[in-house]
């Protein structure tokens, strides 16, 4: 009798978690990987990574996370600095020419409640080493767009010592110090849809009221 119950217990909770369960998919356009790095021991200089793309399990529900798969275009760096950018591809830093791609992806499972950070890691690949690192996720809802599709929107937070990758160069400075910071503030700000049902970007594009009477004027 225990084991039939406890059969029907495992059936439910499983009906329970695909029916709140998806994969959902990066929505590149409304998303967003920045990080800043020290210069000089004063100030800090910003940059971004503009293709990334990534998909994970979310439980609507339970707000269960796991599955986090991230791939990161490395050529794909701006620091609104060509020449800086050039370096930083260089074997000195990233060393796109050999590892053109970055990748995150966790394995374990993890619970974000809303609007709390919570702690999250997983591993980090950069120039070929693999490292487990460990930042900070937030869940911050869901909103149905005017299309009538829910986006869930999410905000990670890494620290990482470049010098894990094999990121080692730098320059002394005159009165101490070194040119580049070691720690490097990861962000990255998600907007996230059911992977294949993702509102195309084009939807976005309302004209206005002024050019919708234009074009009624000219029939």
């Amino acid at each position: 009798m225990k084991s039939i119950k406890s059969l029907i217990l495992l059936f439910t909770l499983l009906i329970s978690f695909n029916s709140y369960s998806a994969k959902l998919e990066i929505n590149k356009e409304h998303s967003s990987l920045q990080f800043t790095v020290d210069y000089m021991t004063m100030i800090k200089v910003e940059g971004r990574f503009k293709s990334f793309t990534g998909t994970f399990d979310f439980d609507k529900k339970s707000h269960l996370l796991k599955n986090v798969e991230v791939k990161i275009d490395s050529n794909s760096l701006d620091t609104n600095e060509a020449k800086r950018d050039f370096h930083l591809k260089t074997m000195d830093f990233l060393f796109t020419s050999k590892y053109p791609e970055m990748l995150f992806h966790t394995t374990d499972t993890f619970t974000l409640p809303l609007n709390k950070n919570i702690a999250l890691s997983g591993e980090l690949e950069i120039r070929g080493v693999k490292k487990r690192v460990a930042g900070k996720a937030k869940y911050k809802g869901t909103v149905i767009d005017p299309w009538g599709k829910e986006n869930h929107f999410f905000e990670f937070n890494l620290k990482v010592n470049r010098k894990d990758f094999k990121m080692n160069w730098n320059k002394k400075l005159d009165q101490g110090g070194f040119l580049v910071g070691d720690m490097i503030d990861i962000s990255i700000f998600i907007q996230a849809q059911n992977a294949g049902q993702k509102t195309s970007f084009s939807t976005h594009m309302i004209p206005s009221s002024a050019l919708e009477k234009r074009k009624k004027n000219k029939k």
